[in-house]
């Protein structure tokens, strides 16, 4: 807006205010390039409608409060006279103040933004129109508690968050769009691409409990890294960032990173076309109601208090969910299509696997791996994959399964695993058990259309207590 009178008339009460203010902006604020200008257009601006006036005032003074208690925040020593002269100063403004609102009383008419803690509010737009121009800038400035507000534009910025602020998208999801800069700064994550472990980033968040929400992120390597802490991350968009994979087989790259033994939030998000969701060093994530699509996966090496559920997991080229190391994870009501390798792969870990809800493997719906893993798998519904179960397992648990279609209802390749309670139906074959095995067959019942039961040489299985199919030989 054009100032309607460019070169007021000085009196007592603007002469006061602009001393006032100079005193607080220089005072009480953080040293900013431009802080002159940003006076100027500030005082500029006193001779316009006084709810315009008390508006501006009312943000100034927000943010000259924002620094003071930033700076208690960090421990720096007390200045005596440095506080008196902010309180003089923040006496003269809320003095001008009044007698510039002419007695208007300002009422802030909009809502809360999502997720914003009792804190300051700081807003951030590229074309320079908010309280910043940089999300890194606006970070930079907060406090526990406070809240950076992104409007609509395009960021190109590698963002540390080290408190426990929330940084939000303030627009339209899909025009509020970050990347991480091409020669920007790279963290060691434990599985970065071809194994490098290092990883470029949008985000990085330091042991914090922020919120990260309402955002996209794009580019090759735009990626999120929780290293340590409890952040939330939740409502990203996350479009065709990270590197996809190698030879249909080895992930090099993720899409959002959990390491450091955090027990992040990683919620109501959606990945398409890219990376995936990388976890390590025995972190405890909850992994929650995300949408991952046209390749990314959830894998890594998981803590025993971590919970994967209620995702959906479309099209992922190698598998859906990957879970390694000793563990013991939840992993609970996920729904996977069309993997291009298993739904579910179970190396050396021994999570609970329950009603989860997989179709279309090209290998097996759930995979266990690795001699030593004892999973407990119940409750699972498993849909034309090849091989509805692949038992590479000592002791795993499998019961009340549900599996239709495909080649083979469950393979015993190794082991001595219990299967109780499950259902095989419309399958070529029932139950395939090899060489060498000993497992325990109970309660269940088998319905394939060539054999039910299939049984290597030299193996002594009790089938008395299965139901079985007439006209498919055990």
């Amino acid at each position: 807006m054009t100032n309607p009178n460019p070169n007021p008339t000085p009196t007592p009460d603007r002469e006061r205010m602009e001393r006032s203010l100079r005193i607080w902006f220089t005072e009480g604020r953080p040293p900013l390039a431009d802080r002159e200008s940003q006076i100027n257009d500030v005082l500029g601006r006193l001779d316009e409608a006084p709810q315009t006036r008390a508006r501006f005032l009312g943000r100034w003074f927000d943010r000259g409060r924002g620094a003071r208690r930033g700076t208690d925040a960090h421990d720096h020593p007390p200045d005596n006279n440095r506080r008196n002269r902010l309180m003089f100063s923040a006496t003269g403004l809320v003095a001008a103040f009044a007698v510039l609102a002419l007695s208007v009383s300002v009422v802030n008419t909009e809502p809360a933004p999502p997720n914003a803690g009792a804190g300051t509010s700081y807003t951030v737009d590229a074309a320079g129109t908010a309280d910043f121009s940089t999300i890194g800038e606006a970070v930079a400035v907060a406090s526990d508690g406070d809240t950076v507000l992104v409007q609509p534009g395009t960021y190109t910025e590698a963002i540390v968050i080290d408190k426990d602020i929330t940084l939000a998208g303030d627009g339209p999801i899909d025009e509020i769009v970050l990347h991480a800069p091409e020669d920007g700064p790279r963290v060691h994550t434990g599985g970065g691409p071809e194994g490098s472990g290092l990883e470029p980033y949008a985000v990085l968040l330091v042991d914090t409990e922020a919120v990260l929400s309402g955002l996209t992120l794009e580019g090759e390597r735009a990626v999120v890294i929780a290293s340590g802490g409890a952040p939330t991350l939740t409502g990203l968009l996350v479009d065709g960032v990270g590197l996809a994979y190698k030879a249909g087989y080895e992930a090099t790259g993720n899409s959002i990173v959990i390491n450091g033994g955090s027990t992040a939030t990683v919620q109501g998000n959606t990945l398409t076309g890219g990376g995936s969701v990388g976890v390590f060093d025995l972190s405890e994530p909850l992994i929650e109601g995300n949408t991952l699509s046209g390749g990314p996966h959830i894998w890594g090496g998981f803590g025993d208090g971590a919970i994967i559920r209620g995702n959906t997991i479309d099209a992922p080229i190698v598998r859906g969910i990957l879970v390694g190391g000793p563990s013991a994870p939840l992993i609970e009501g996920n729904v996977i299509t069309n993997p291009g390798f298993d739904g579910l792969t179970l190396k050396d870990s021994s999570p609970t696997v329950r009603d989860n809800v997989i179709s279309g493997a090209l290998l097996a719906g759930i995979n266990v791996k690795m001699m030593g893993s004892t999973p407990t798998i119940e409750g699972n519904e498993l849909t034309d994959n090849d091989t509805g179960i692949i038992l590479h397992a000592s002791e795993a648990q499998v019961d009340g399964n549900s599996v239709k279609g495909g080649d083979t209802g469950v393979m015993v390749g190794s082991g001595s695993p219990m299967l109780t309670n499950n259902s095989v139906e419309g399958s070529r074959l029932g139950i395939v058990i090899r060489a060498f095995t000993s497992p325990t067959l109970n309660g269940n019942t088998l319905c394939a259309d060539e054999a039910n039961v299939r049984i290597s040489a030299g193996v002594d299985v009790d089938l008395g207590g299965n139901e079985m199919c007439e006209g498919a030989a055990a």
